[in-house]
């Protein structure tokens, strides 16, 4: 089994220093996690320097690299993981604003952005989805290698994120 270095990318209203991160920690050698403002023009110039800055200091090591987000750091780790070309798992990925079942408190021009750029991933991204959430409508969403976790919410903690935990062991 390959060792992982794992870059964790939060939700809107989370942190990097979420639980989440401290269960990557327990199972994966090298965790990354930053702090992700809602605008796409400030976090991903933000998120770019700081994946390289740690990308380099980490020059020699053979781990893989996979990317994991949640809700709209799914958003984010998706168009990471284009931009660097690793795998990528997305959490019930914010694609798309028609789908929350939830009006958050960001502005329209905020909006505007995410709408304008899209919701981007890799063709060979997985996709863990809760069948419980209560934040994100997934009835209109489409993708293959999609697994539906049952009694799962939006916060997929616990069990269901166990899951992920098992499929990044064994990428």
């Amino acid at each position: 089994m390959t060792e992982k270095t794992v870059f964790y990318f939060h939700g809107y209203g989370s942190s990097p220093t979420t639980d989440k991160v401290s269960v990557l920690k327990e199972h994966f050698g090298k965790v990354f996690a930053f702090p992700i403002d809602v605008d796409p023009d400030v976090s991903i110039p933000f998120l770019e320097k700081e994946i390289d800055d740690a990308l380099v200091s980490n020059i020699n090591s053979e781990n893989k690299i996979v990317f994991i987000g949640t809700s709209l750091g799914a958003w984010y780790a998706g168009r990471m993981a284009c931009l660097y070309g690793v795998d990528c798992v997305l959490i019930n990925p914010a694609y798309s604003l028609d789908a929350l079942k939830v009006d958050l408190p960001i502005s329209d021009e905020i909006k505007a952005k995410y709408e304008q750029l899209g919701f981007a991933h890799p063709s060979s991204a997985k996709f863990f989805v809760a069948t419980n959430d209560e934040v994100i409508d997934f009835s209109g969403f489409n993708q293959k290698n999609t697994t539906y976790v049952e009694n799962a919410d939006h916060r997929f903690n616990g069990e269901p994120f166990e899951k992920v935990i098992q499929y990044v062991k064994d990428l």
